[in-house]
């Protein structure tokens, strides 16, 4: 089956895009400001779960960190290693499955469950929902289709869809000028929903639109320069949102224009304006944005497109206890077009962690790299394994995420239909 969602991803969107004005269309947020689009330039975790260590070695960091604004609830941050679930399904025979896809044999990871797609569902788009299964969108003629996805307990069969339609919101950029990302939606904990689009480029920025939805409630419309895809929080009693853009969310269009993974408090059900509060947790230079991704420990990794895909990770408690902005820099660099789809297998004890980029090649190309992490420190571990995943002869499309228990999946479209595998890590 082939993607049924016809967007341009951000990570390409610099070298395609063209200045140009438009007919913007007025819009009014979910909290009644309005404001008018213009071109100018100027599974939930919650406080007090575990966040993973690498290689035997663990740290604690405790933390009493608040958003005053509404008195938070504090909360403390446990550092503790991660532990894989106990697992002895038998894995499947390759030739199972290798049709749709492949396993490099120096890739330590098992094939132990392959389900079906409902017709029309975009597999390889897919990521890991905060519902606690796989998440995939379709864009149906500008409504977005959520499909929330959920395995049965055989290794076999076809998955659960429960549906929610947000309706396209009526504050855009002009109809020519409004490209959904992809993927477009953004799971966050306690039923929110980021749906996220851009325009073409204005005097070197990239205006973009964030979408808040409670469910299929749409909340507020936010702006934030060259806007990709977010990840989510429990905070005490606010969500952290962090999400790589050009800017924080604002009201109206910010001037600022600083490749950054951002982080946002949110405050009720608004990304930006009242008491919701933003900062730049690091910067990234120019590279283009990217996704951001947890492990199953919530450990963040992020992915962003310069001359290589460089790769940089935070720690679930640091990301959680930071109040301003801290050095990030890259510990790996794919030779990649860039990152398609992203996933991230956490450290446990005696065992690197992953990181895995699929590309926008066509085939798409597929690379790894083990990681180990001490507290907040994140290092290449070994040589990049090329391939370890490859298509198989049925896939047209692939991808990858992980869920919150570090399992990796592998999404498979074809003609006839989408697939979800699920991967289970084994020792060396």
């Amino acid at each position: 089956m082939k993607h049924v969602l016809t967007a341009i991803p951000f990570a390409l969107f610099l070298s395609v895009t063209v200045a140009c004005g438009g007919d913007d269309e007025p819009a009014v947020d979910g909290n009644g400001s309005s404001g008018q689009p213009t071109s100018s330039s100027g599974g939930s975790d919650n406080g007090s779960s575990s966040g993973g260590s690498s290689g035997g070695a663990s740290s604690s960091s405790s933390g009493g960190a608040s958003s005053s604004s509404s008195g938070a609830v504090p909360f403390e941050c446990e550092d503790t290693p991660f532990v894989f679930p106990a697992d002895t399904s038998t894995p499947l025979a390759a030739t199972t499955y290798d049709e749709l896809f492949t396993v490099n044999a120096a890739f330590p990871f098992d094939v132990v469950g392959l389900y079906d797609l409902p017709t029309g569902v975009d597999a390889a788009g897919a990521i890991w929902g905060e519902h606690g299964g796989a998440l995939s969108v379709v864009n149906d003629d500008g409504d977005i289709v959520v499909h929330r996805l959920t395995a049965p307990a055989t290794a076999t069969g076809a998955l659960t869809d429960d549906v929610i339609t947000l309706t396209k919101p009526a504050e855009l950029f002009g109809a020519a000028q409004s490209f959904i990302n992809y993927p477009p939606v953004a799971s966050l904990p306690n039923g929110q929903y980021v749906l996220t689009y851009t325009s073409p480029m204005v005097d070197s920025v990239v205006p973009g639109l964030g979408f808040l939805y409670s469910g299929n409630t749409l909340e507020q419309r936010a702006w934030a320069n060259g806007v990709f895809n977010q990840i989510g929080f429990v905070r005490g009693d606010t969500t952290r949102v962090l999400g790589h853009a050009f800017s924080p969310f604002a009201e109206t269009q910010p001037a600022t224009n600083v490749g950054a993974l951002y982080v946002t408090d949110v405050q009720g059900k608004r990304l930006a304006g009242g008491t919701t509060t933003g900062f730049a947790l690091f910067t990234t230079g120019t590279d283009s944005s990217g996704p951001v991704v947890k492990d199953g420990n919530g450990n963040v990794v992020l992915a962003t497109s310069g001359s290589t895909v460089n790769v940089r990770g935070v720690s679930r408690c640091a990301a959680l206890e930071a109040t301003g902005t801290i050095d990030r820099a890259a510990f790996h660099a794919f030779e990649s077009s860039g990152s398609a789809s992203l996933a991230a297998i956490p450290a446990a004890e005696g065992l690197p962690g992953y990181v895995v980029n699929v590309s926008y090649d066509t085939p798409a190309e597929v690379l790894a790299v083990a990681f180990t992490r001490t507290g907040d420190v994140f290092a290449a571990s070994g040589a990049e394994l090329a391939a370890p995943l490859s298509a198989g002869s049925e896939a047209s499309a692939l991808g990858v995420f992980a869920d919150d228990k570090g399992y990796l999946w592998v999404g498979v479209d074809t003609d006839d239909g989408g697939h979800l595998a699920k991967l289970r890590r084994r020792a060396n």
